[in-house]
């Protein structure tokens, strides 16, 4: 899961920087690493991350402020939509959407916490249960092998 994470967000701080640079702002490349380390955070982060981007130029220069903020927010929706549950659901193995359902399902019921914990608790129970489908697997192999040696 970390990993996943870990992948996400740095894919979150080079379009940052890309499109930071695009737009022409000052420091953008510190701009990105902040809201790269940021979208680690979980649900919050993105919003966190664009907070000193935002600080630092509101009075210097709103109009490029306010492009970079919509380019970041359609960064963000891709990500969260499209990147994130495909990127930690391969390196998870969980289907995309069954990721989807698992936050907007866990969002729900527990909130922030529930989105926080229901991807890695959803795959620690997925292992569990194919452990225990081999361990039972084998078990009904083991029977059989007794019962035909008892013959």
């Amino acid at each position: 899961y970390i990993s996943g994470v870990s992948i996400d967000a740095i894919i979150i701080g080079c379009l940052a920087y890309i499109g930071y640079s695009i737009i022409g702002l000052k420091y953008a490349l510190v701009f990105a690493i902040f809201s790269g380390v940021a979208n680690l955070i979980p649900y919050v982060g993105p919003s966190i991350g664009l907070i000193p981007m935002i600080i630092a130029n509101i009075f210097t220069d709103p109009h490029r402020l306010l492009i970079a903020v919509i380019y970041m927010l359609v960064v963000q929706q891709v990500d969260g939509n499209i990147l994130y549950p495909r990127i930690v659901g391969s390196v998870m193995k969980v289907h995309p959407i069954t990721i989807l359902v698992l936050l907007l399902l866990s969002s729900n019921i527990y909130g922030v916490v529930g989105m926080i914990v229901a991807v890695p608790t959803y795959s620690i129970l997925k292992e569990i249960s194919k452990f225990l489908s081999r361990l039972y697997e084998n078990h009904k192999i083991m029977k059989e092998r007794e019962r035909e040696l008892a013959k």
